[in-house]
């Protein structure tokens, strides 16, 4: 499990914003590159939590599914 915490600038209300962050992704486990190589189906979750003033505002789950 990896967890990453990202504090993002202030926006002016009712504006328009775009914004980029990146940011180096960890080298994939050995098991699991043995997987994606062989082509095997990989299934992975990921939650997103973002909170204005300390308040939970939008909590995004994902579910993803790899295969070849």
């Amino acid at each position: 499990m990896k967890s990453y915490e990202f504090n993002f600038p202030l926006f002016m209300p009712n504006s328009e914003n775009n914004i980029e962050f990146i940011y180096p992704v960890p080298k994939l486990k050995e098991e699991i590159a043995v997987k994606v190589n062989k082509g095997e189906k990989i299934d992975a979750t990921s939650d997103t939590f973002i909170f204005v003033e300390g308040k939970l505002i939008i909590h995004r789950r994902a579910v993803y599914s790899y295969s070849n």
